[in-house]
This record gives C-alpha cells, structure tokens and sequence, in this order.
C-alpha cells in the first residue's frame, strides 16, 4: 500500500475530510535513494534542489 492510500485509510478512520490535491511540484515522493536523484535532476532550484546539486547526489546514488 502506497503513502497516499494509507494516509487517506487513516483520515477516513478519523473521520477526516481528505482533498486531494494534484501538483507536480508536490508529488514526488522521496523514500528511495533514486527519489533524490530524480528531484535533483528535476527543473528547478528550490532549497534542496540547490543542495542535493551541491552535495553530487547524483554521483553518490549511482555508487549505492
């Protein structure tokens, strides 16, 4: 079961209402080595772009 499906199990649970919102921006999710490299080579330069490019993520994950 994916994050989204356990997080809308547990808003419905709670009785929570649960939006759900499309945003490319937002929506990669960053629990595996290759979901930084992926953010780093994305386009952009938010805060963590800009530190993942810094710290060579790239070549760091290629070596895991």
């Amino acid at each position: 079961m994916g994050s989204l499906a356990r997080h809308t199990a547990a808003a419905r649970a709670h009785a929570i209402e649960l939006r759900v919102v499309h945003d490319e921006g937002l929506s990669l999710d960053l629990d595996q080595p290759d979901d930084l490299l992926l953010l780093a080579e994305r386009d952009g330069a938010t805060a963590t772009q800009r530190l993942l490019r810094e710290l060579c993520v790239s070549e760091r994950v290629m070596c895991v």
